[in-house]
């Protein structure tokens, strides 16, 4: 439920100007807590499974550390709201989105991968992340309480949200 609802606000977010910081409170203080618990910098390059078509995990993430960030979803209809979100912010040279399955991406070239709430299956996802991951890859990985994720993550934070129990941090 509260999945759908987050999905029809970023949906209704590209049609109303400046809707966008009435949500990105919610994101904000929470990519802070993720963007300290994984150590991103400026030098990493992130990627981000499920970005949606309100990327603000990944404005959030280059306003806090001016990484270079890559977005992906497998729904063509996030994609053209994304990218209008990022040249809107002239983000054009900081944040790429691209029309991709989280289980088909390979992740050479990236410090960091970031796995939405929304990913289906997160489980499968994660496990495939896993298997072609280099040393010293971080993977962060947002889940609920219904989320059905059997690996033991490296460490953990708690939120106070009933949409993202918690933050999942795998380093390889």
């Amino acid at each position: 439920m509260i999945k759908q609802l987050t999905k029809t606000f970023e949906h209704i977010s590209q049609f109303i100007p400046g809707f966008y910081k009435l949500l990105n409170p919610y994101y904000s203080h929470m990519t802070k807590q993720e963007v300290k618990l994984a150590g991103i910098t400026k030098r990493d390059h992130v990627l981000i499974i499920g970005a949606g078509p309100l990327p603000l995990t990944a404005y959030n993430i280059h306003h806090l550390t001016s990484a270079k960030i890559t977005l992906l979803d497998n729904d063509k209809h996030c994609i053209k709201p994304a990218k209008r979100f990022v040249h809107k912010h002239n983000l054009n040279n900081a944040i790429f989105v691209e029309c991709k399955d989280g289980l088909d991406v390979d992740i050479d070239g990236y410090s960091v991968v970031f796995v939405a709430n929304q990913v289906c299956p997160k489980h499968d996802v994660l496990d495939a992340l896993l298997k072609q991951a280099k040393p010293s890859t971080r993977i962060i990985v947002r889940t609920n309480q219904h989320d059905a994720v059997n690996i033991e993550p490296y460490h953990f934070v708690h939120h106070k949200r009933k949409a993202t129990h918690k933050t999942c941090l795998y380093v390889t």
